[in-house]
């Protein structure tokens, strides 16, 4: 729509209120903006459209702000309350109150846990975002107003500033302020600020024009723009990349390449108004839209690197509304704008033309009076009438005659014309290529049968190679896609298709048949998948039958390749239906197949939207983790072992802690280093010598010589290491016959030539640790594994969920999960698996039932059973269960309280005794030693577990239990 016809639209929304403020959502599908009038609006930026006008504040709205996951809204307000918004449902969460005074900033922590609010009287606050409450308690001094607020997009720090002309910075895990404040000016108030997207630097906006840019670290000034204007508030914000700051002045926004000496205004002009706001867009593809707020009550959206305006939107109180987004249909009030229209006026009739009738002489007249004031002009000259008409004073009734013209003018008037139509002919070419080019870009979204037709007609517009770099598609890829459709036969498009994939290989089983073997590195849990392609001319019932009765296809996770259009609106939902094995991608899928550069997330899609999700889970919650995709942190532990050269070590810890995993993570880094022969062996009983001697390739019956003479027949710069899993059962062998298999392996590490790791739980830690006759205390360096760190943890919970296409619906959900499993690897993944279980058809978000259920199910329970049989001797069994019974409902104990409380029960345990068996329950994860001898219990959810029971009735059993076996 032409710029005047937009200005024409706005005068019809009347009685705008300022804009105060504008947002973008994190993903930039949705703007929001607040303003004079107590409202919310939130538009779509991608169709212009307004989704909701939220109303709830009593007076102006200060501040909008999106959570990271863009599921939530906030606005501030001059009624000094924060209120909360659905964007999905697009109702109101909560309020939050406490603030004496106007609302000026609020921010998200990137996490989405904590918001912070700043306002007049000089109070920061931050509030807790599921339960509304303080984190803590407000920041306060002795200045006139803190007027903004700003999280940096690690989480790290949260900068305030306010009228008393400094900047500060926090540390959000102490929230304590760091001693530097940053100060760059002695005259003007902080007005706004924003972080750039790597959180290195820091814009801040003062009132009459200026603005400093600093660095986080050293909290040093890097930059100062200065231009003067009196009472001018100044906004700031970072492009999406971070090498570009936009700041408005008043009426103007100027523009700063990160470096540059100088700023530059943009072209953007605000008539009779001033900027409020500004906000670029987050997506890097349109880094360069930048949003401004105007006093005149309007939010627009400028290109900054086309100069050129691309959107607009506007309303009021009334609930009228307009927007237009460039070549987007514009909107008034819910209805498409009609397109303006340019009618000519209508002519008089006494100043129409006059033509001759059908019965006159079809020769023109020498002249058309169109205009009664031509009758007034001057006559043309003597030589103009010579030059061109004869006769045209001719008296008597015999028309006029013309002459004939030269034959160079003549000439001259044909090129012309043919210069015409040759112009003519290039604008609609080119308008015409434009509108090919346009309406077929969208190649990710052309169905893979129509791709053959849009290559034509890109190619025959000349556009191909631009579309194809648009889409960020190869020509190789293109064509290959091409090929695919028009004349590849099964397995060339099979080969194709598992290509894309970065498969392993791709097996024919048949001709229809094919069998595609995934790396490891798939995030999903699936090895090998097959693709069938049924012949053009079967029917359904024909392709259901080679599904049903195949038997190399019966139990088989089967993909449906089909281009034929009646047999996939046939087969389609078969492919849906989740109660079979079958996917059928119909051609959009395979389009992106093909051509997408994400592929893996494309696939995935499409195997958790027609498969149960539990079939491709990549959770594993029994014998260790197998897949890369789902293995998380333990970076010390790893640091401490792969970053040296091979050694001997001893990992210890209780049950299901995490120790297999470890170690396969160990087992799949050394398979990419040659020199080093990595072996992985679990351990089924109390002796190695078998599986030893298969793993070395020998006979499984081999003597214990030839085991060790193999063992040292290494080639010169190679080395071999031996990973041991599930090791207590051989080393209770191992003390009773001397430590005669571990001194040997002893012999062969001092040599430089084999080195072991050996994984168990407390005949391990107890041989390598509290033994001190044991050989195995300089065997190798015992490393105790215990809780998973905390964002690990919180990887492990959402990542695997992302790469099935699943979120939580808050943050808040996953911290819950983390602080009741204590941050125990195992848990979690039985919860996430649990979770996945309970997912209904096409659920993809999980509330807080589906977290609640799933840490109350029975996997769960089961779990968190057999910690009272850590130890091969029973009486050491009962004197764990004794001290947990009798100080699990005070949840917290030192070793001298214990010590009185067992005494008082009449329990004759030594304090050594005692101490083993705190140590063998905080080996186990049932408790751990916190500062001061506290011991406190590890995993709240096993502690709620045993609270379920009589824990007094099962003390006194263990009591008289034991005290039996003592009178025996």
């Amino acid at each position: 729509m032409p710029e005047q016809e937009i200005e024409k639209q706005l005068t019809t929304i009347d009685n705008r209120s300022e804009v105060t403020s504008v947002t973008f959502s994190p993903d930039g599908r949705l703007l929001a903006y607040g303003s004079g009038d107590n409202r919310v609006r939130l538009w779509d930026v991608q169709s212009g459209r307004l989704l909701k006008s939220f109303e709830g504040h009593s007076q102006s709205v200060t501040s909008v702000a999106f959570s990271a996951d863009g599921l939530m809204l906030a606005s501030g307000s001059e009624d000094k309350t924060i209120r909360l918004w659905d964007i999905n449902s697009k109702t109101f969460l909560k309020t939050f109150e406490g603030h004496r005074g106007v609302v000026n900033s609020i921010a998200f922590h990137p996490e989405g846990n904590l918001l912070a609010s700043s306002s007049n009287g000089g109070t920061i606050r931050v509030w807790n975002i599921r339960s509304g409450e303080l984190l803590r308690k407000p920041f306060k001094w002795q200045v006139r107003s803190m007027r903004t607020v700003a999280f940096s997009p690690d989480g790290k720090m949260l900068a305030t500033g306010a009228s008393d002309l400094k900047v500060r910075l926090w540390n959000t895990s102490s929230f304590k302020m760091y001693k530097r404040r940053m100060t760059c000016t002695k005259y003007q108030h902080v007005i706004s600020l924003d972080f750039s997207p790597n959180s290195r630097m820091l814009a801040s906006g003062f009132r009459h024009g200026m603005v400093c840019i600093w660095d986080t670290h050293s909290r040093k000034l890097i930059k100062r723009l200065y231009t003067h204007q009196t009472d001018a508030f100044t906004f700031v914000a970072f492009d999406a990349e971070g090498k570009r700051l936009a700041y408005s002045l008043s009426d103007k926004i100027f523009w700063w390449n990160i470096g540059a000496e100088e700023a530059v205004e943009l072209p953007i002009t605000v008539r009779d108004a001033y900027v409020r706001a500004v906000d670029f867009h987050p997506n890097l593809g349109k880094k360069n839209i930048l949003a401004y707020a105007s006093s005149d009550g309007t939010v627009r959206l400028w290109d900054t690197e086309n100069n050129k305006l691309v959107g607009i939107f506007a309303g009021n109180a009334e609930g009228k509304w307009f927007s237009c987004i460039e070549e987007q249909q514009c909107w008034c009030s819910d209805k498409p704008c009609a397109s303006p229209t340019t009618e000519p006026e209508p002519v008089p009739d006494d100043k129409q033309p006059n033509l001759p009738s059908p019965t006159e002489s079809s020769t023109p007249p020498p002249n058309l009076v169109t205009d009664e004031a031509d009758q007034d002009k001057e006559e043309p000259s003597a030589s103009f009438d010579k030059d061109l008409v004869t006769g045209a004073a001719s008296t008597g009734d015999k028309p006029p005659t013309y002459a004939a013209l030269p034959p160079d003018n003549v000439i001259i008037y044909l090129l012309i014309l043919f210069i015409l139509i040759v112009i003519g002919i290039a604008i609609a070419l080119f308008f015409y290529r434009s509108y090919i080019c346009k309406k077929n870009a969208a190649l990710l979204a052309t169905p893979l049968p129509q791709l053959p037709q849009k290559h034509r007609l890109l190619k025959r517009a000349l556009c191909l190679t631009q579309v194809l770099a648009k889409n960020q598609l190869s020509a190789k890829d293109f064509e290959e896609a091409l090929a695919f459709v028009q004349n590849s036969s099964p397995a060339e498009q099979a080969e194709l298709l598992a290509k894309r994939l970065g498969a392993k290989q791709c097996e024919q089983t048949a001709t229809d048949l094919f069998t595609v073997h995934l790396h490891d590195s798939f995030p999903l849990n699936l090895q090998r998948f097959l693709l069938y392609f049924p012949a053009t001319e079967q029917t359904e019932q024909d392709i259901l039958n080679q599904l049903h009765q195949r038997e190399e296809m019966a139990l088989q996770k089967v993909v449906v390749i089909t281009l034929n259009p009646e047999q996939l609106q046939a087969l389609r939902p078969y492919g849906e239906d989740t109660s079979n094995l079958w996917m059928v991608p119909d051609g959009t899928d395979l389009t992106c197949w093909l051509l997408s550069a994400t592929l893996v997330p494309t696939f995935t899609w499409l195997l958790t939207e027609q498969l149960k999700v539990t079939q491709v889970s990549p959770y594993q919650t029994h014998s260790g983790v197998n897949k890369e995709a789902v293995f998380f942190g333990r970076t010390h532990i790893l640091d401490r072992i792969l970053n040296r050269d091979p050694a001997n070590y001893l990992i210890v810890g209780g049950r299901q802690l995490g120790k297999s995993s470890l170690i396969k993570h160990i087992h799949r880094f050394y398979q990419n280093k040659p020199q080093v022969q990595c072996h992985y062996l679990t351990l089924h009983g109390n002796s190695m010598q078998e599986q030893l001697a298969v793993t070395l390739g020998m006979p499984s019956d081999s003597d214990f010589d030839s085991l060790l003479n193999r063992l040292a027949e290494v080639a010169p710069g190679e080395r071999r290491l031996f990973l041991i899993d599930q090791a207590d059962q051989f080393i209770q062998a191992e003390i009773k016959n001397g430590y005669r298999t571990l001194n040997h392996f002893r012999s062969r590490s001092e040599e430089g030539r084999c080195y072991f790791i050996l994984t168990g739980i407390w005949d391990l830690y107890y041989a390598s640790v509290l033994d001190s006759q044991s050989p195995l205390k300089n065997f190798g360096e015992p490393i105790r594994i215990g809780a998973l760190e905390a964002e690990a943890c919180r990887d492990l919970a959402i990542e695997p969920m992302k790469n099935m296409h699943l979120r939580y619906e808050r943050e808040a959900l996953v911290e819950e999960l983390l602080r009741k499993t204590g941050q125990r690897a195992n848990l979690i993944a039985i919860v996430c698996h649990e979770m996945l279980k309970g997912l209904k058809s096409h659920q993809r978000v999980f509330g807080e039932d589906d977290v609640a259920q799933a840490l109350n199910s029975e996997a769960v329970r089961d779990a968190l059973k057999g910690w009272g049989m850590l130890s091969a001797d029973k009486h050491e069994n009962r004197l764990d269960r004794i001290i947990v019974y009798a100080t699990v409902k005070q949840g917290e104990f030192k070793l001298e309280e214990l010590m009185s409380l067992l005494e008082t029960h009449g329990c004759t345990y030594t304090a050594e005794q005692v101490k083993h068996s705190l140590d063998r329950l905080a080996l186990s994860f049932v408790i751990k030693r916190e500062s001061q001898g506290r011991y406190v219990y590890s995993v709240p959810l096993l502690r709620e577990r045993l609270l379920e029971d009589e824990v007094d009735e099962l003390l006194r059993w263990e009591l008289k239990e034991e005290y039996n076996g003592f009178s025996e």
